[in-house]
């Protein structure tokens, strides 16, 4: 699995105090890329003039998490049943960069990490008064103040006992993180940038089904161009195999994987002949795939967006992109392999069959599914 990146962002006062770095480091120990949101913007052309929100827009859908810091450094006074209340609540740019976060990413691709003491907005509710977002509390909050003068050792040792105790509860909250993490990488959200989900769409209906609706009917195979061959539905194997990560050689690579095999094509496939390449291992048809058009470059998301913002060039924008493109297609493409979607396949383009053949061909193409393997090579 490749390193899952983390965007993060906090208040100043969580970035002065130790918070963020510490909570930066430990997740990087379990092998995770974080990135403060500052360092979106070191590659600006103008440092004095940074088009924050555009870039924040933009940026923030390239990674695959986001985590942020909510304590509880401000005091805001809120009316209730006619009754003024002061409540601790987080920065106002945090609160907005939450919403940020979960129209780019998803709600379960958003992680809040509290103080305890900090007032969390009702629209962050879920069913049954959970909080709909991952919210992890590493600290009670500290709302009493002190009320005798103390000299400055004792204040000194003071703050150094409360840092000690954050950090020992930090310590048993990373590994609650990564198990979220973890637990939610696979998942699909419909909130998504990019093509791959619609592509892996087109990709399982007219190609994969298409290849294996009527391949009982016979195949046509360069090892013997003459006639049809016939193979059993379990001895035809179907390999997808994708890139580790996707670069501007993959297409080109990808080509040459596939013109080392050998052509093959379905006769009696639905609109016109479906053409595959393949190899045959003793009595098995073994199919091979290395999909090319399945990642929307960022550049050309991009241009679409047309968001004004100052970032002309950045390459691990892009490569964040794209590594988020593949795991959406594989997963989207793992999801689809089901017999619900083979049914509303079937059910579109053989609407004019009888019920009895769709029936028999929907039983066939899922129990051909266990025989396809989704794989990553380095090409």
């Amino acid at each position: 699995m490749r390193s899952q990146n983390i965007i993060m962002f906090s208040s100043g006062i969580s970035e002065h105090n130790g918070i963020l770095l510490y909570v930066k480091e430990a997740l990087e120990k379990q092998g995770y890329s974080c990135s403060y949101w500052r360092d979106l913007f070191r590659g600006a052309n103008d440092t004095r003039n940074i088009a924050l929100l555009p870039m924040l827009i933009k940026k923030i859908p390239t990674f695959d998490f986001a985590l942020l810091i909510c304590e509880g450094h401000d005091e805001t006074t809120m009316i209730r049943n006619g009754r003024a209340e002061r409540i601790h609540t987080m920065r106002d740019n945090v609160l907005f960069e939450i919403g940020l976060c979960v129209m780019a990413l998803g709600l379960n691709r958003v992680i809040l990490l509290t103080d305890g003491s900090v007032r969390l907005p009702e629209d962050l509710q879920g069913v049954g008064k959970n909080t709909a977002i991952k919210t992890v509390c590493y600290a009670e909050g500290q709302d009493e103040s002190y009320r005798e003068a103390v000299n400055q050792t004792i204040d000194y040792l003071q703050d150094i006992t409360g840092r000690m105790q954050d950090t020992m509860r930090l310590d048993q909250v990373i590994g609650d993180i990564d198990v979220h993490i973890h637990d939610n990488i696979g998942r699909l959200y419909p909130t998504v940038i990019g093509a791959a989900v619609s592509t892996a769409n087109g990709y399982m209906s007219n190609f994969i089904l298409r290849t294996l609706e009527k391949c009982d009917m016979g195949l046509i195979l360069d090892d013997a161009p003459d006639q049809l061959t016939y193979f059993p539905d379990e001895k035809v194997f179907m390999h997808i195999v994708l890139p580790m990560e996707y670069s501007p050689e993959t297409p080109a690579r990808s080509r040459a994987k596939m013109q080392s095999l050998s052509v093959g094509s379905a006769p009696s496939a639905r609109f016109r002949q479906a053409e595959f390449r393949y190899r045959i291992l003793g009595d098995e048809l073994h199919i091979y795939d290395y999909p090319t058009t399945l990642v929307t470059g960022y550049q050309t998301a991009r241009i679409i967006l047309a968001i004004n913002a100052d970032d002309q060039s950045d390459a691990e924008a892009e490569k964040r992109f794209n590594a988020k493109e593949l795991d959406l297609f594989e997963n989207a493409l793992r999801s689809l392999m089901s017999e619900r979607f083979i049914r509303a396949t079937v059910r579109h383009f053989y609407e004019n069959d009888t019920e009895q053949n769709e029936e028999r061909m929907v039983g066939r193409l899922t129990a051909m599914m266990k025989n396809i393997e989704i794989t990553r090579e380095d090409y």
